[in-house]
């Protein structure tokens, strides 16, 4: 089954048996971060990207390489100058 970043992010915190706010403060961030993410009204930060990719490496190699993934486009569009 192909999951949304989304629907990984959920996945794999209630795997964990976690609420959004246990897993927000985890990570140091608010629980209305993870409602976004987990709802798909926002796509994670860079740092949060890294986060969730480094607490979940071992659970979702796929979440890893899509937060890494987007963390780079993330870098390169900030520093793209269009001309």
């Amino acid at each position: 089954m192909n999951m949304t970043i989304a629907e990984r992010v959920k996945f794999l915190r209630k795997q964990e048996g976690l609420t959004q706010e246990q897993l927000a403060q985890a990570l140091f961030i608010s629980d209305a971060a993870i409602s976004h993410i987990e709802n798909g009204t926002r796509k994670p930060s860079k740092g949060i990207a890294m986060k969730l990719a480094e607490r979940y490496k071992k659970n979702q190699p796929n979440l890893l390489f899509l937060c890494y993934f987007c963390s780079f486009f993330v870098i390169l569009f900030q520093n793209f100058t269009f001309l």
